[in-house]
């Protein structure tokens, strides 16, 4: 699927999930209007939806993301230079899906204003979800935890913070490889009541760090949509014991195999990541992480949790 477009052959396919309720309403999919994401130059700011903070427009991107990614959205598209970053959420039993947009750019010289659009990805489906408050919460809350000063209203509670055993990990002190080695990262599962949506945003922000940390030749997602069957694909993020992420290894042509898990224990969410070598069919690595409140604060743990796991394998 294109960024910012929707494929009709594709949401046809996902009638046959809904039955015979979608494929009623394909005729009318097929021929009304596909919701597309606007450039900069094309928006206005909504003042209802916006937020003012002190910080770079470099900043905001990375905000946005960590925002979208908390509610489940994966980022597709966008960089500091265009001044968005947008992403889509999935096709759902009452929904054919919608595009979210974080806007920003810089005020003055000390503060920029970030501004949300919730669009539904066929302009008829009326039932489409307006995240635009979600996303506002979400971006204020990355806002309370990385630039408290700059907080349009600091939430009542504040992400958070990781351990500073689990925090104090820099990408830039990995121990080198010797060798090129591929590596294939697959959507965390989640547990009873969690969307899979937040197993692939999760995913999204673990691969991100492990391409950052250029420790590993990484097997991007539509390098692994390439080498995997539609239901193979759909099936990775189920795939838990070892012979199972070995199979997909070989399928993926990767030599080591990222798996994690999302759960909930009582008031908490336990996030565990763990690395496999294909060749040998054995856990190198698995680091655990476990923070009490909503499941977005556990979106920090993500990336020190990530690089703690790829130093006690590479230490290997």
């Amino acid at each position: 699927m294109k960024e910012g477009r929707c494929n009709k052959v594709d949401l046809m396919k996902h009638s046959n999930i809904y039955g015979t309720l979608g494929l009623l309403f394909f005729g009318v999919v097929a021929t009304s209007g596909c919701s597309t994401v606007k450039p900069l130059s094309m928006v206005e700011v909504d003042p209802a939806a916006s937020v003012v903070f002190r910080g770079t427009p470099e900043a905001a991107f990375q905000i946005a993301r960590k925002a979208l990614i908390s509610k489940g959205i994966s980022p597709k598209s966008g960089s500091p230079q265009e001044g968005f970053v947008s992403g889509e959420h999935g096709p759902s039993a009452w929904s054919w899906g919608e595009i979210v947009t974080v806007y920003f750019k810089k005020r003055d010289d000390s503060t920029s204003v970030m501004w949300v659009k919730s669009q539904a990805k066929l302009s008829t489906n009326v039932t489409a979800i307006d995240w635009t408050g979600s996303i506002l919460e979400a971006i204020e809350r990355q806002i309370a935890y990385q630039h408290p000063s700059g907080s349009r209203e600091a939430p009542t509670t504040p992400p958070q913070q990781p351990s500073i055993e689990i925090a104090d990990c820099r990408l830039e002190e990995l121990p080198a490889q010797s060798e090129e080695t591929s590596l294939a990262v697959l959507s965390f599962q989640v547990g009873e009541g969690l969307s899979t949506e937040a197993g692939e945003a999760l995913a999204d922000l673990c691969r991100e760090t492990i391409q950052e940390s250029g420790r590993y030749l990484l097997v991007d997602r539509e390098q692994m949509k390439l080498l995997l069957s539609e239901e193979d694909f759909a099936s990775t993020i189920s795939c838990d014991d070892t012979r199972c992420l070995v199979d997909y290894g070989k399928k993926l042509r990767a030599q080591k195999i990222v798996h994690g898990r999302i759960s909930r224990v009582a008031e908490s969410f336990v996030l565990t990541i763990k690395i496999l070598d294909v060749g040998s069919a054995t856990i190198e690595a698995i680091r655990t992480a476990t923070v009490r409140g909503k499941l977005d604060d556990l979106i920090v743990y993500v990336r020190p949790t990530t690089c703690h796991l790829l130093h006690t394998a590479l230490e290997r």
